[in-house]
């Protein structure tokens, strides 16, 4: 309830977390200086709570996402625009995990669109208007709008980012200094992405990659390209990047299955029962129909789906309205 209220509350508790992680309820705590001057600083943040309003289904939404690689933090404060007035509705904040902090900026700043928009879902769904989500990222901006002309990547972590904005009725605009904004936003300036390996920006530029779906319509309706994304050496890159699908590969090769009392692991037990593993590596089902050559259909992570299947829709769309 308190992270709603105070801003960036999952950096102020983060040392207190990670003292206690692992400790039982029994175990004291040894209070260090610094530990103390922690508690003692999150206690004071307590005065810093703000005062929000809740949003009504015939509100404007307004979502001001913001990623730290330093801060190891992702964050967004919503806002609404009601009868011209704009008010603070909430904010969002979370730590990220040990293999994100060594994420590039600009994929940091897309798992907290990302993020930010599940988190907010409620209230988007609930919404009558179209949701606006503000990140200084163009990286960001610039993969959303190729998502809406029908490209598609084969990245995890760009595809994570596509799937969440295209599941929910939102669109992702970019934020400079001159945008009227409330004062707390309107002076960030956000880095130049120099790094040749970033996943978001790879999208972005390398349109001849074989993990993008750059291809003309033409070429597909002549039957002269096959589309990228039905590569299987890319879908072993998408499916090693699924925690549950790595999992059922190391049980597969190993010839283990998981004990019966893990009752969270329900995607892992339903592909152990269909799932097999491909000469390449590739996690397939294999199907056999009567009087027809033996197929292996691909298993697709759930976190890309939704991705796949708009990429798939806004194709054929765009191919009918070429034929027509």
């Amino acid at each position: 309830m308190l992270s709603r209220v105070i801003p960036n509350c999952s950096n102020l508790i983060a040392p207190l977390e990670e003292k206690i992680s692992g400790m039982k309820s029994a175990d004291k705590i040894i209070w260090s200086d610094m530990l103390r001057e922690h508690f003692e600083f999150a206690q004071k943040s307590l005065s810093s709570r703000k005062a929000i309003t809740l949003p009504k289904c015939s509100d404007q939404l307004w979502i001001v996402t913001d990623g730290s690689v330093t801060k190891r933090g992702i964050g967004a404060t919503l806002y609404i625009n009601r009868d011209g007035k704009v008010s603070l509705a909430g904010f969002f904040s979370a730590k990220l995990r040990k293999h994100q902090v060594l994420w590039l900026p600009c994929e940091i700043e897309a798992l907290s669109i990302a993020a930010s928009v599940k988190h907010f879902s409620p209230f988007i769904i609930q919404s009558k208007l179209q949701a606006n989500v503000l990140t200084d990222s163009k990286p960001c901006v610039q993969g959303f709008e190729k998502l809406c002309r029908g490209e598609f990547s084969a990245s995890p972590r760009v595809t994570s980012f596509l799937s969440v904005v295209s599941r929910y009725q939102v669109s992702v605009n970019h934020l400079s200094g001159r945008a009227n904004i409330p004062s707390d936003f309107a002076s960030r300036n956000a880095p130049v992405c120099t790094e040749p390996n970033c996943q978001v920006c790879c999208f972005i530029s390398r349109t001849e990659d074989s993990v993008v779906r750059a291809v003309s319509i033409q070429d597909v309706l002549n039957d002269e390209f096959r589309l990228p994304f039905t590569t299987r050496s890319a879908w072993i890159n998408i499916q090693s990047e699924c925690p549950d699908l790595r999992r059922t590969h190391a049980h597969l090769k190993q010839g283990t299955r998981p004990s019966k009392k893990l009752t969270n692991i329900k995607d892992v037990k339903r592909y152990l029962n269909v799932a097999s593993i491909a000469k390449d590596g590739l996690l397939v089902v294999r199907r056999c129909d009567p009087l027809a050559p033996p197929n292996e259909l691909i298993i697709v992570p759930r976190n890309v789906l939704d991705g796949l299947v708009t990429a798939l829709y806004i194709l054929s769309w765009t191919i009918r309205q070429n034929t027509n």
